[in-house]
């Protein structure tokens, strides 16, 4: 079974094609910072809040999915 937020990571990665294709490297550039930098941090605090694991995948992947259609 694929996770939820590997398979929002495929999507994004064929969106991302498309945005090269049109040379919108500013939106890419974006959303790869905001993933890289947000990501960490909200499984980290949501562990430490919560202590679930579950919960904090959820959030990650609302947050790629988020980060997909902006």
């Amino acid at each position: 079974m694929v996770e939820p937020a590997k398979w929002i990571e495929g999507v994004r990665d064929i969106v991302f094609g498309l945005l090269r294709r049109a040379d919108r490297w500013d939106v890419i550039s974006i959303s790869t910072a905001a993933k890289g930098l947000l990501a960490p941090l909200l499984i980290g605090g949501l562990m430490w809040k919560t202590r679930s694991l579950p919960l904090a995948l959820a959030v990650v992947a609302g947050w790629h999915l988020a980060l997909l259609g902006g």
